[in-house]
């Protein structure tokens, strides 16, 4: 029988301490981080499934909790969040997904229009079928001339993580998830930005407006 999660068995100052490590490492290393979490605001009976995005000095600056739950997590254990998260780092937009939310297109198509450059998918994957958040997230790459990067679980039979480029393309990915890896690609703010544009004219039907522009 399936019921409501029982979140009192969390430890939950063992969890910011663990939160609280990463930070101090992302200050020490002056590295931006997205790290998985589980945030439990006051007076709320449900956590939210949640990136914590802490800056290079250390800080948490900004939290995303998954909006698109699957059914489990939306029946017996987290609430879903209302809001998308945009930052900032070095020139380059970021936007934040998570779990199955490779399954709504109309979270990266409004990403596109908000400017992000590349989209941060953090998921546990799909166990009956591993690649297909892999094979969205290219789809969600091209369609939009995104970058997005594939953060999944490491374990047999699971896709590895990479990133794709705004063609579809992966340019960097982990050579397998048997065991913790780690891939590293440059992002080029240019690249799709005429796809981009012209998607946008087609959209709002300025089809008369020069493929050159």
């Amino acid at each position: 029988m399936v019921a409501d999660a029982d979140w009192d068995l969390v430890d939950r100052a063992a969890l910011r301490a663990e939160l609280d490590v990463v930070a101090r490492v992302a200050r020490d290393l002056k590295l931006w981080v997205a790290v998985g979490g589980i945030d439990f605001a006051p007076g709320r009976s449900r956590p939210t499934n949640s990136l914590f995005v802490i800056s290079g000095r250390g800080t948490i600056v900004g939290r995303y909790d998954e909006r698109m739950l699957s059914r489990t997590k939306s029946l017996y254990m987290y609430k879903a969040g209302t809001r998308p998260l945009v930052f900032e780092v070095g020139g380059v937009r970021f936007g934040c997904a998570q779990g199955m939310e490779s399954q709504y297109p109309e979270l990266f198509a409004a990403y596109e229009r908000d400017d992000v450059d590349c989209v941060l998918l953090s998921t546990a994957g799909n166990p009956e079928f591993p690649e297909v958040f892999t094979v969205e997230a290219a789809g969600h790459a091209a369609a939009n001339s995104l970058w997005v990067s594939y953060a999944g679980a490491v374990g047999r039979h699971q896709p590895p993580a990479g990133v794709v480029t705004p063609n579809g393309a992966w340019t960097a990915r982990c050579a397998s998830a048997d065991h913790d890896g780690m891939v590293f690609t440059e992002i080029d703010t240019s690249t799709g930005e005429r796809a981009r544009t012209w998607r946008r004219c087609v959209r709002e039907g300025r089809t008369h407006v020069s493929a050159h522009r």
